[in-house]
Order: structure tokens, then C-alpha cells, then sequence
């Protein structure tokens, strides 16, 4: 316990530096750094803060939020060929999924290619299985189904059939 007893002429003149260190000390204490008072006092003005960057408001760790099947296909079967075609990525995305479908067993890949910034090609026994985006699948000719939700998407194909959407989300 600390009390701490100040004289002083005019008392307003040290009051407003003091309240300036107790928001700067607040601050640090729920995480948040702020480098000076004139900082402390610019946000008075924000209305609106913008974050845009994994791991600021989220955990930076991806899951499977929701399986999207096209007509006729069971989520497993769309959750078994993104997980065979992931299986040798090492990417966030992939490792959610991966996670997401469990022990596959035996892989049998014979051709695997990752398409930067737009996802993976793999031959799987008699199969070639796409998992990814939508630039992927049209330059594959693939008509997907446009998923509006929320997330990431990823788009899963086999055998220029498309099977369905995965939508993956970051945890909070």
C-alpha cells in the first residue's frame, strides 16, 4: 500500500502529466504499449481501429469451422481428399485439416505439387486430387460452388469432379 501526498501550488498543472502515466501504466498492464502521452491523447479522437493481421486479435491457430459438400458427396469424402492432398504440407491451413480428418493410414501419393497462391495438386493412386482456391479450380475447368460464409475456403476436386468447400476459421 502506497499513499503519496503532494503539495503543491497548482495542483492542476501536476494532475494532467500524472494522468497522462496512469493511462500509459493501465495500458501496459492489459498488454497494450503506447509510446508517449501525446499517443494517449490522439486516441481520444479514434472511432474506429482496423486489425488485419493473424495472431493480433486471434490465436494464430486454425481449425475446421464447417464442411460445405456439393450435392450427392459426404462431408467425410471431401474431408479424406483435402486430407490426402495436404498430407505433405506443413502450412496452417493444411495442418487443420489434417487434424480435422484424423489417422488416414496409408497415403499412396505419386505425384505432389503445391501451386503458390493457389493451393495443391496430388495423384493419389488413379485419382489427382486439387485442394484449394478458386483460381485453382478455374484453371483446372472446375465449376465450385461459391461459398459466401465467413473464413478461409478451401476448394477440394477430384478427378475434375468438384466434392465440396472447407471452411476454416482462426480461433479467437
Amino acid at each position: 500500500f502506497v499513499f503519496l501526498v503532494v503539495s503543491c501550488p497548482c495542483a492542476l498543472v501536476l494532475s494532467i502529466p500524472l494522468t497522462f502515466f496512469g493511462g500509459i501504466g493501465a495500458a501496459s498492464r492489459h498488454g497494450v504499449l503506447v509510446k508517449g502521452s501525446n499517443f494517449l491523447e490522439a486516441l481520444n479522437k479514434v472511432d474506429t481501429v482496423v486489425f488485419d493481421k493473424t495472431g493480433t486479435l486471434t490465436k494464430g491457430v486454425f481449425r475446421v469451422s464447417e464442411i460445405i459438400p456439393a450435392e450427392g458427396v459426404a462431408e467425410a469424402n471431401v474431408l479424406k481428399a483435402a486430407a490426402c492432398a495436404e498430407h505433405f504440407s506443413n502450412h496452417p491451413i493444411a495442418k487443420s485439416i489434417l487434424s480435422a480428418a484424423g489417422p488416414l493410414g496409408s497415403v499412396q501419393i505419386s505425384r505432389y505439387e503445391e501451386i503458390p497462391g493457389q493451393g495443391i495438386r496430388v495423384k493419389s493412386g488413379e485419382s489427382v486430387i486439387l485442394a484449394g482456391n478458386t483460381k485453382l479450380m478455374a484453371g483446372e475447368n472446375i465449376a465450385v460452388a461459391l461459398c459466401e460464409k465467413v473464413g478461409t475456403k478451401v476448394y477440394v476436386a477430384e478427378n475434375g469432379t468438384y466434392l465440396g468447400c472447407i471452411l476454416i476459421a482462426d480461433e479467437l
